[in-house]
C-alpha cells in the first residue's frame, strides 16, 4: 500500500481522518529509535532534568519532517500533531503541519493553521503570501483590475563587450523549453538564446551558409524552416540545426521567389511564404513541394501590394500588407475572404498569435494587439525608448513577448507589468538529504498566475542555509522544460456499468501503455471503493492490460481514493506527472464520496499532476471529470477515434513543467542527524524575484 493513501476513516475532518492510523513498519522503527535516543540521556543525567515532553515533541517533529521530505504527507500530519500534543506552543511545528495539510490537498485546514500563526506575529509576510496565492488559485483572492500592459524586462544588444554577437535581427522563434531562436540578417547566422538571453548555439547553415536569413518557423517534429532573403530560397534544418535540403530559387515562376520573408505553418504543416518581390504568398508541403500561390488581383480584391508577415489562425491565413496598411484574410486555398483596414497601421510586418484569438502585430516602431473579430487594436506595450524598426514579435513559453529591433540591433523581452511587481511564486517541494552533505532540492517556479517558468539555470538560483552565507554553484540536475520520461498512472473505473466493457478496457489499456512505451513508469490502479495497485511498474504491458480488464466490479462509483493512490504513486519523481482515467462516462452518484471533488482537484494541483480521461463511449462528458480536466490542463478523448490514442499520448510527452532539482553541498553540521537545518531559495529572472523557505533533518548517524 502506498504511504500517501490517507486512512479509511470516513470522518469529515482531516485531523480526525488521519489520527490513530500508523504504518506498521514506521511504528516499529520509530519505537526503536525513541528508545535509543531517550535511554542514553537517562544514563548520564538525573531523571528530573529530562523534559520528556520536549524530547518526544522534538522526535515527532523530526519524523514528521523526514516523512514530508519523502512525500509521505499523511504520516507527516500525524507526526506533527503528535509533536504538538506534547508541546503545543512551537510555531515551526504548526507551520509544518499547515504545509503537510496543503500538500495533501486540504487547503482550508492549512490556511486555518497559518492564519493563526500570522495573528500571533509569526512569519507574517511569508505565510500571508502563500495564503494569497492559494486564494487566487481558487478564484477567491482580492479583486484586481485586469492588467495587460507590457513593459521591457530585458534587452539583448547585438554588440556585447566590444564583440559583435548579432546584427540586424529580423525574427525570433520561441521554443518549448523557454529558449528562443533569432535570425541575424546582418551576420548571416541563427542564434539560440536561453531564457536568460545567453547564446547557447550558433547555426551558420553548413557548407553553403545562410544568405540574409530572415524568418524562422518550426514544425511539430522540430524541423526548422529558414527563409533566406538574399538567396531566394527556403532552407530546411533538422532539430539539431543541420541542413537537410533547400527549395525555391530566384525567379517569377511558381515555386520561385524574389525576396522571401515571413513563414507560417497551418495545422497540417503546409508552409506559407510571403514573397515580397512577387507580391504573393506561396504554399508548399513540408518537403518543399509547391502547392499554390495567391495574392494577385481578382474580382473584389485589388491584390497584395507589399506582403510581409503572415500567420495561420483558426482556419484562416492573415497576411500583413505593408503597402496597403492592412491585414488581408485568406482561406487555406488562397481565396480572398476580407480585408482589415483603417486601424492606424502604418507599416504592419510580423504577425503572431496571442491568447483569446488575437494577433500581435509589429507595426513600424510599435507593437499593437489586433482583435480580428472585432477589428480593433490596442497599444499596451511600452518600450523604454523609441524602437527603430520592429520586425518580429512573438509570445514565448513563459508568457513574455520577444521582439526584434532591426535597425536598433537588439532583441527586447517584454513582460506584463503586474507580474514584474508581483514577482515569482517559488515553492520548495522536497529536500533529499540522505547523502548529506550533498543535498538535492526539488522545487517549482511559476508566475503569479500559475504559469510555469521555463528555461531557468544555475544563475537564477541562490541558496542559503540557516541564515548563513550564499552557497556557491547550485547545480541544476533536472529541469522540467527539457524532454524527459514522464510519470503516468492509469486508473480504471470499477463500477458495475464497466463490466460490459472488459474487452474494450483491455484494448484501450494496451494501446495507451504501448504508445507510452518507455516514456513513463506507467501502471494501473483499480478504481473500486478500496483501490490497490493492480499491476506493478515492472509488469509487461499485457499483464497490465489484463489487470485493468480483470478483477471485480462494484456497485460503488467512488473513484476519489483510487485517484489519490495514483497521485501518491507519481510524486516520488520530479518528471511531468500524468493521470489517465478510463471511464464509460455514465452518470453516477458519489464519485467523490470520501474526499470530495474540490479536495481531489487540490491534491492534483498542488502535486502538479495533469488529469485526463479516456471515454469508452463517444459523445460523453462527465461533469466532475471535465472539471478536473479543465482545471489541471488535461484532455478528454474517445478511446476509438480514427487517429487512435497516439495524438493524446503525444500531448503528454510534449509537456513542459517549471520543476527543477538543484544539487549543492551543505556546509552545516547535522549533529548526527539531530539538528534541524533551515533552508532558503531565492529565484531571480527578468526583473522578477521570488523566495521560499523550508528545512530538513539529515539521516541519523550512530
Amino acid at each position: 500500500m502506498n504511504a500517501n493513501v490517507l486512512c479509511s476513516s470516513e470522518r469529515s475532518s482531516c485531523s480526525a481522518r488521519c489520527s490513530g492510523y500508523r504504518y506498521g513498519f514506521g511504528l516499529a522503527l520509530r519505537g526503536l529509535l525513541v528508545v535509543t535516543l531517550v535511554v542514553f540521556p537517562v544514563l548520564w543525567a538525573p531523571p528530573q532534568q529530562i523534559d520528556m515532553d520536549a524530547l518526544s515533541a522534538e522526535e515527532e517533529f523530526r519524523w514528521g519532517v523526514r516523512a514530508f521530505q519523502n512525500a509521505r504527507y499523511n504520516e507527516a500530519i500525524m507526526s506533527f500533531e503528535q509533536s504538538l500534543a506534547h508541546r503545543p506552543d512551537v510555531p515551526i511545528v504548526r507551520e509544518w503541519l499547515g504545509r503537510a495539510y496543503f500538500y495533501s490537498g486540504f487547503y482550508e485546514p492549512a490556511i486555518d493553521v497559518w492564519e493563526a500563526l500570522i495573528a500571533e506575529g509569526y512569519a507574517h509576510n511569508r505565510l500571508a503570501n502563500r495564503i494569497e496565492l492559494i486564494r487566487a488559485s481558487q478564484g477567491v483572492g482580492p479583486e484586481t483590475a485586469p492588467e495587460d500592459r507590457y513593459v521591457v524586462s530585458a534587452e539583448i544588444n547585438g554588440r556585447q563587450a566590444e564583440r559583435l554577437v548579432f546584427q540586424r535581427p529580423t525574427s525570433v522563434e520561441p521554443l518549448a523549453n523557454g529558449s528562443f531562436m533569432a535570425a541575424s540578417y546582418g551576420t548571416h547566422e541563427i542564434h539560440v538564446f536561453n531564457a536568460n538571453g545567453v547564446v547557447t548555439q550558433t547555426i551558420r547553415g553548413g557548407l553553403e551558409g545562410f544568405n540574409r536569413p530572415f524568418d524562422i518557423a518550426r514544425d511539430r517534429s522540430g524541423r526548422v524552416y529558414v527563409s533566406e532573403f538574399g538567396a531566394d530560397r527556403i532552407s530546411v534544418l533538422d532539430a539539431a540545426g543541420r541542413r537537410l535540403f533547400s527549395f525555391g530559387g530566384r525567379g517569377i515562376g511558381e515555386g520561385s521567389f524574389l525576396g522571401p520573408q515571413y513563414l507560417t505553418l497551418d495545422d497540417e504543416e503546409f508552409i506559407y511564404v510571403s514573397d515580397w518581390g512577387n507580391r504573393r504568398v506561396s504554399k508548399f508541403d513540408r518537403e518543399g513541394g509547391f502547392v499554390l500561390s495567391f495574392g494577385r488581383p481578382r474580382a473584389g480584391f485589388s491584390g497584395l501590394s507589399r506582403p510581409t508577415g503572415l500567420v495561420y489562425l483558426d482556419g484562416y491565413l492573415y497576411v500583413a500588407d505593408a503597402g496597403n496598411q492592412a491585414i488581408i484574410v485568406f482561406d487555406e486555398s488562397g481565396n480572398y475572404v476580407r480585408a482589415i483596414r483603417d486601424l492606424g497601421l502604418t507599416r504592419p510586418e510580423s504577425l503572431s498569435p496571442y491568447p483569446g484569438g488575437r494577433l500581435l502585430v509589429a507595426n513600424s516602431s510599435e507593437i499593437v494587439l489586433l482583435d480580428p473579430e472585432r477589428e480593433t487594436v490596442r497599444r499596451d506595450f511600452e518600450l523604454d525608448q523609441a524602437a527603430a524598426k520592429i520586425t518580429s514579435v512573438q509570445v514565448d513559453a513563459n508568457g513574455n513577448i520577444i521582439t526584434t529591433d532591426f535597425d536598433g540591433d537588439k532583441i527586447m523581452v517584454l513582460s506584463p507589468m503586474s507580474s514584474l511587481y508581483a514577482g515569482l511564486d517559488v515553492r520548495i517541494d522536497r529536500v533529499n538529504s540522505d547523502n548529506h552533505p550533498e543535498v538535492l532540492l526539488e522545487m517549482s517556479v511559476r508566475d503569479r498566475s500559475g504559469r510555469p517558468q521555463l528555461g531557468l539555470g544555475t544563475p537564477n538560483f541562490v541558496i542559503t542555509e540557516d541564515a548563513g552565507g550564499i552557497l556557491q554553484g547550485p547545480e541544476v540536475i533536472f529541469a522540467g522544460h527539457e524532454r524527459s520520461p514522464i510519470e503516468a498512472a492509469v486508473v480504471v473505473e470499477r463500477h458495475s456499468s464497466m463490466g460490459a466493457h472488459s474487452n474494450e478496457i483491455r484494448r484501450v489499456t494496451e494501446d495507451l501503455l504501448g504508445t507510452l512505451g518507455t516514456a513513463g513508469r506507467s501502471f494501473v490502479v483499480g478504481g473500486e471503493e478500496a483501490p490497490g495497485i493492480a499491476a506493478t511498474r515492472s509488469a509487461s504491458i499485457g499483464d497490465k492490460a489484463r489487470a485493468a480488464a480483470g478483477g471485480d466490479y462494484h456497485d460503488s462509483a467512488a473513484v476519489d481514493r483510487a485517484l489519490r493512490l495514483a497521485v501518491g504513486s507519481l510524486i516520488d519523481s520530479p518528471a511531468p506527472r500524468e493521470l489517465v482515467l478510463v471511464s464509460d462516462g455514465a452518470t453516477k452518484e458519489d464519485r467523490f464520496r470520501f474526499f470530495g471533488l474540490q479536495e481531489t482537484l487540490q491534491y492534483l494541483q498542488v502535486n502538479d499532476v495533469r488529469f485526463s480521461v479516456v471515454y469508452l463511449e463517444p459523445g460523453i462528458e462527465a461533469a466532475e471529470f471535465e472539471y478536473l480536466v479543465e482545471e489541471t490542463g488535461g484532455r478528454t478523448v474517445y478511446a476509438f477515434e480514427a487517429a487512435g490514442l497516439s495524438p493524446f499520448v503525444e500531448q503528454m510527452l510534449a509537456r513542459r513543467t517549471g520543476r527543477y532539482v538543484l544539487r549543492y553541498v551543505s556546509a552545516k553540521d547535522t549533529e548526527f542527524g539531530r539538528r534541524y537545518i533551515p533552508l532558503e531559495v531565492e529565484v531571480a529572472h527578468l526583473r522578477r524575484t521570488g523566495r521560499d523557505e523550508t528545512g530538513y533533518f539529515a539521516p541519523l548517524r550512530f
